[in-house]
């Protein structure tokens, strides 16, 4: 029994050491939400994302799951990416484009390049088709990126000769 009160003592004394060290510890710094976003953004993309000119205009916005797309725009083999954005500035939504290995994003709303009035303050949901519905007279060079509002409105987004075109159905 002596000797089981004895390891116990010691027992008590390391644990109580070391919360004593932990507490003393310095804390290992936490991610900020901005740099967890860029992580899960394709390496290739953070260049322009993590450029100043990019940062200081723009936002990562998250208020829609995913914030991203995958895709392959251009039909070239690679994936591209859509991020949607906020304008830093006025809190206007809009849709970054990147084709694979390109510098120069394509931005669409946030204060851009708009589309006859259209606004993404309203946007609800989007997603990536292969292909556009039967009967459009489109031939875009690979995959389309659909945005739908909440009014019911919605927007075909895709490249055709890799320049980015838009039409509202």
């Amino acid at each position: 029994m002596k000797k089981f009160l004895s390891t116990g003592r010691s027992m008590m004394l390391v644990c109580f050491i070391t919360l004593l060290s932990a507490a003393s510890a310095p804390a290992c710094a936490q991610p900020t939400q901005d740099a967890l976003l860029i992580a899960q953004l394709p390496v290739w993309t953070h260049p322009v994302i993590e450029a100043d000119a990019f940062r200081t205009t723009f936002l990562l916005d998250t208020s829609i799951n995913p914030f991203m797309q995958h895709a392959d725009f251009n039909a070239d083999g690679f994936l591209d990416v859509a991020v949607l954005i906020r304008n830093a500035t006025t809190g206007e939504r809009g849709v970054m484009l990147l084709f694979n290995g390109a510098l120069t994003p394509f931005i669409l709303g946030a204060g851009q390049t708009t589309i006859n009035d259209v606004t993404f303050d309203r946007l609800l949901i989007w997603h990536v088709e292969a292909r556009l519905p039967a009967g459009a007279a489109l031939a875009p060079d690979g995959d389309i990126l659909i945005l739908s509002g909440l009014d019911g409105a919605y927007l075909w987004l895709f490249a055709q000769d890799d320049v980015w075109q838009w039409v509202t159905p």
